[in-house]
């Protein structure tokens, strides 16, 4: 879904949505003439009081209008949840573009941008499409409207969102794509695209260092495992340095000693820490902070049993 930011409260959209505050009043909308009078007294027939998360949806003229609560004293964050809700009303009514009129300043507006971003996500590179799908309605354009000069706040909240859906991607992705492999694989196109540094240890090298008890919980799978080391470096002098270390078990099935069938139900998010660490490699990447050093480290395995799987009460020295 494509997010812009706009001051203009006349852009060109299938659904535009008011953030309001509670009480309702009729002078916290953005809307004019006929529309302002048409969900007035839309907003009194069902009672609607702007309340956290309460919608209101009504057609005026052949166009779709609505809105969405914010409360009596919204903090800034609950815009978050505000564009949220403007997404759903806008699939709701199968609409391809929405706009959400903040009518509060930066910070609100990248709460809104953010909760576009993140309400539109989907994961379903592995449904199977149906003939009609192609011709089905699908929000496509999502703007935030709101003062001027919120455009870098917007595009630093978008680039964050768009971090936490890669991170989401890695952590749907099935176990027999999302192999400690894959997870090299992604980490290393996440340092082309940002410019950063980035070393993966295979087998081989993590035999020579001595990282035996990594081995030992990849030995019993046919992908073994991978050390991976993502390095970013800010502009000009470095003032503090950070490490990240997530967690990168693609599947553990608990080796020989094998979790029950319900509790193997996925643990194919046992690599959630990786996933959070490598979507906290993309913000960084998209908001290059300066003077800041930054260390992703990920040490990827499955957990699986075959003839040589780790047996209990064997010695490792690692």
């Amino acid at each position: 879904m494509r997010l812009v930011v706009s001051t203009s409260p006349s852009a060109v959209c299938d659904l535009h949505v008011a953030a309001v505050t509670s009480p309702f009043a009729a002078d916290g909308l953005p809307f004019d003439g006929t529309v302002r009078s048409a969900v007035v007294a839309e907003a009194a027939r069902v009672r609607f009081d702007a309340g956290v998360g309460t919608t209101l949806l009504v057609m005026v003229e052949g166009r779709w209008y609505g809105c969405v609560g914010v409360g009596d004293a919204p903090a800034s964050s609950i815009y978050r949840r505000a564009a949220a809700r403007a997404t759903r009303l806008a699939q709701q009514i199968n609409a391809r573009s929405v706009a959400l009129h903040v009518l509060r300043g930066a910070d609100a507006a990248a709460f809104a941008a953010q909760g576009f971003a993140l309400a539109g996500y989907k994961f379903d590179a592995y449904k199977t499409r149906s003939p009609g799908d192609a011709d089905k309605p699908r929000l496509e354009r999502a703007v935030v409207v709101a003062e001027s000069g919120c455009e870098a706040h917007v595009a630093t909240a978008s680039d964050l969102a768009e971090a936490v859906c890669f991170a989401r991607d890695l952590a749907n992705e099935h176990p027999g794509r999302c192999t400690p492999a894959f997870l090299a694989e992604q980490s290393v196109a996440l340092a082309g695209r940002h410019d950063m540094a980035v070393t993966v240890w295979d087998e081989d090298e993590l035999a020579r260092r001595g990282f035996n008890l990594l081995l030992a919980v990849g030995r019993g799978s046919s992908s073994p495992p991978r050390f991976i080391h993502l390095k970013y470096v800010g502009a000009g002098e470095t003032t503090r340095r950070v490490c990240l270390v997530g967690k990168g078990v693609t599947y553990d099935s608990g080796g020989y000693s094998i979790k029950l069938q319900e509790h193997q139900v996925g643990m194919h998010l046992d690599m959630g820490g990786a996933a959070a660490v490598l979507g906290a490699a993309e913000a960084v990447g998209r908001t290059k902070p300066a003077g800041v050093e930054v260390h992703f480290l990920v040490p990827a395995a499955e957990n699986l049993i075959s003839g040589s799987a780790y047996k209990l009460n064997e010695v490792i020295r690692g």
